[in-house]
């Protein structure tokens, strides 16, 4: 039944990895910043980089199929509000469980193309550009100079570089975009290393995530 209502019977791919794909591609990564001291992503409040995610509005459903009733929803609502506004490891371990190996694999595939395409692509030719701009020849001051005067050196060599308008709104934004990308596939990484560290507790063992010849396969289990 939940093959069925997740449409991975007969397509490959299910509705939760195509919508958990969607949701990394137009929102999380272009809008969101990676907080080091939390290890989360977090929305940037009133700032947007890209333009507004237009989402379905969700069915209407009675309390009885969701905690049972009115005051268990309104109960369970307010606890899982403080897990909102950001993405970290607490959503990446549940989605390692909702997406398995494979869906792990295809979401990391089409990650691979994105960042592909933003090397060949964007960041290729705002580096070209860049490399233009900078000047023939940009020797070291002397030290006689100070703090001040190498400083002063330095923004007139570098004004052109400086006043390059594309560089805060898209060269900035595409770099936040690729190193985005690269972090979400570590803490995915952490997240299912989590979780296959567990399975021998609970007496699970992992499925290998390649085919194996079946005398070996034998071997393990």
């Amino acid at each position: 039944m939940f093959r069925e209502a997740n449409h991975s019977v007969l397509a490959p791919f299910g509705r939760i990895i195509l919508n958990f794909f969607w949701e990394l591609n137009y929102d999380i990564l272009p809008n969101y910043c990676y907080n080091a001291a939390t290890n989360r992503f977090v929305k940037c409040c009133g700032i947007t980089f890209t333009n507004p995610v237009h989402r379905d509005k969700p069915p209407q459903m009675g309390h009885a199929y969701l905690w049972g009733s009115n005051q268990l929803n309104l109960a369970y609502t307010t606890i899982y509000s403080q897990y909102t506004g950001f993405v970290g490891p607490c959503h990446m371990r549940h989605m390692c469980r909702l997406l398995g190996y494979q869906g792990i694999a295809v979401v990391m595939e089409e990650l691979l193309k994105i960042v592909k395409l933003l090397i060949q692509g964007n960041l290729l030719q705002f580096t070209k550009t860049l490399m233009e701009a900078m000047p023939k020849t940009c020797k070291l001051p002397r030290y006689d100079y100070g703090s001040p005067g190498v400083l002063g050196y330095y923004r007139a060599q570098l004004n052109d570089i400086v006043q390059y308008p594309a560089a805060r709104m898209e060269l900035f934004h595409n770099f936040r975009e690729f190193v985005n990308t690269i972090l979400f596939c570590l803490l995915m990484e952490n997240a299912l290393l989590i979780m296959e560290c567990t399975l021998p507790r609970r007496n699970v063992r992992s499925s290998p995530c390649c085919r194996i010849p079946e005398h070996l396969a034998k071997a393990v289990l």
